[in-house]
């Protein structure tokens, strides 16, 4: 004789065989041998899963006219439990639904994004996604982000670095890289063969020791001194017998315009020795004197002040725009270069043409790692 008992919940799901008989575990009584075809509510009961909707043909448009897709690649795009899109990945081209809809271009007809990648490689493409932004790697073409910048509206653009990934510094001490500027497009010069036509696009890290590293002045009135660069650890001392208000400035717009950052009074009887740490790049320090007047005492009869930004060290971006020679390149400058000399401190990116780029990517601890 059998015997059947009732089950009015399956939120446990379907059991692993290795729970067959283990009446004794509470989930025995809410789960299943086998649930197939069912979804699974928190409240205990099943409902069956939903059927499928045929929404069109992926076509591929162009000048030449237009062609069917037959292989593609799908990718959930989801921003919220109420917006999700599903991402169609075809030949060299990505379509989006939004629901039920191709969501469609200026021209009325599906929205086509240009993409870098064929048929073939889209099995190696791989990605993680935060918000609006996701990030597709493969291992044969650079970083690219794909942005939801507003309801419906996307862009594909590859990622820019502020500080990009580089291998390990060089070691050969003849081996130098000289820039024509600092800032805008550049050529870099190097003194052996180094560059190759697969660095076409790659970032390089070029460090560079500032050697104007020091501004002293001798006060002898209400007047403003030159600027100096600043960037990590700075010294302020003065010496001498003076009266008045001394201030050091400050510039974030390339001098254009100054803010007051610290001031320092004398009335003959003090001076000033006082440190900081400036976190800023493209920093500027001066030295202002107002309300002075000459001393009648003293050795040294005036305000004599050092500004000092001891060992200033600038790591400058620079990415490869044109192959010209293996000892010469043009450059756009990413991160400003601190100087022009021939430095044998500099870094070769890590992902370019002849590196390869990352084929793996994965979010851990709230960074981003690359593989």
């Amino acid at each position: 004789m059998a015997f059947y008992a009732t089950l009015n919940a399956f939120n446990a799901g379907e059991l692993s065989p290795k729970m067959l008989g283990r009446n004794d575990v509470a989930q025995y009584s809410r789960g299943c041998k086998t649930l197939e075809n069912f979804f699974v509510t928190p409240y205990g009961s099943v409902e069956s899963r939903s059927g499928t909707k045929f929404l069109g043909t992926v076509k591929k448009y162009s000048e030449d006219g237009t062609s069917n897709m037959s292989d593609c690649r799908l990718i959930k795009f989801k921003v919220s439990d109420d917006v999700c899109y599903c991402l169609i990945f075809a030949d060299h081209i990505l379509q989006i639904i939004k629901g039920d809809t191709f969501l469609l271009g200026e021209n009325g007809l599906p929205l086509q994004i240009d993409t870098p990648y064929s048929v073939a490689e889209l099995r190696k493409l791989a990605f993680v996604q935060s918000v609006d932004v996701m990030t597709l790697v493969h291992p044969d073409y650079p970083v690219r982000e794909l942005k939801r910048i507003e309801a419906d509206t996307f862009t594909l653009t590859e990622k820019t670095f502020e500080y990009p990934p580089v291998l390990e510094p060089n070691i050969d001490d003849a081996a130098t890289i000289s820039a024509s500027a600092r800032e805008g497009n550049i050529e870099l010069t190097a003194s052996k063969d180094l560059f190759e036509e697969g660095h076409l696009d790659s970032y390089w890290q070029l460090v560079h020791y500032r050697k104007e590293n020091e501004l002293q002045v001798d006060f002898k009135g209400n007047t403003v001194s030159e600027a100096i660069e600043i960037k990590g650890y700075w010294t302020f001392v003065t010496h001498g017998t003076w009266t008045g208000t001394i201030i050091i400035q400050r510039s974030l717009d390339n001098g254009v315009t100054w803010n007051d950052f610290r001031s320092f009074n004398s009335a003959a009887d003090s001076n000033t020795s006082t440190s900081g740490t400036e976190e800023e790049d493209d920093c500027y320090y001066r030295l202002k004197m107002q309300n002075y007047s000459a001393s009648s005492t003293g050795t040294l009869k005036l305000c004599r002040a050092n500004l000092s930004n001891p060992d200033f060290q600038s790591t400058g971006v620079v990415k490869i725009t044109e192959v010209i020679s293996k000892t010469k390149v043009k450059a756009t400058v990413i991160k400003k270069l601190g100087d022009i000399y021939a430095t044998n401190e500099w870094n070769e990116g890590a992902w370019s043409k002849i590196r390869g780029y990352p084929g793996a990517i994965a979010f851990f601890e709230e960074r981003m790692f690359f593989g």
